[in-house]
């Protein structure tokens, strides 16, 4: 099973665009914030019939959305949220924290504009970085889970 996660578009939706139309044979796609109306729009012309999961940034402003999601992805669990409400700009520790409580095998967040991917604690996490506004010397991103028989796979995927 894959899954596409990307963040951080900021109104940029042509990269976002070609993030998500870059991976054609996933099983999902999962929006971690700060770009609402990017994805509304992607998504709406995409015509998919596959999950896609969307959390609230610090810069969204549509209400309705969560701060943070909790999937069910075959036997796996998955934290997705944007990062501020964790202070990830600080340290992954209260994102840690939460995806142990809660039975996670996964925390996906963005919010830094930075890609990460590693295992910290006996749980994954993946910052697919920013689509648009990278930061620090990184590039425009976005992030890539497998989950397989062999295990879980995350990585970031450089837009070039």
């Amino acid at each position: 099973m894959r899954l596409a996660v990307f963040s951080d578009s900021h109104g940029r939706v042509s990269a976002l665009r070609e993030a998500f139309f870059q991976q054609p044979l996933a099983d999902g796609y999962i929006f971690l914030g700060d770009g609402d109306g990017d994805w509304a729009e992607i998504t709406a012309s995409a015509k998919t019939d596959k999950r896609l999961v969307q959390v609230r940034g610090n810069c969204d402003w549509n209400p309705e959305l969560k701060g943070t999601v909790y999937l069910n992805w075959g036997s796996v669990r998955i934290l997705c949220t944007h990062g501020h409400l964790y202070h990830v700009k600080d340290s992954t520790y209260d994102l840690v924290a939460a995806a142990r409580e809660n039975n996670c095998q996964i925390a996906l967040f963005g919010h830094t504009h930075q890609s990460l991917s590693t295992y910290e604690n006996g749980i994954y996490l993946l910052n697919p970085g920013s689509v648009s506004r990278p930061r620090e010397g990184d590039w425009p991103s976005y992030g890539i889970v497998d989950i397989t028989d062999q295990g879980i796979f995350c990585n970031v995927v450089k837009l070039l």
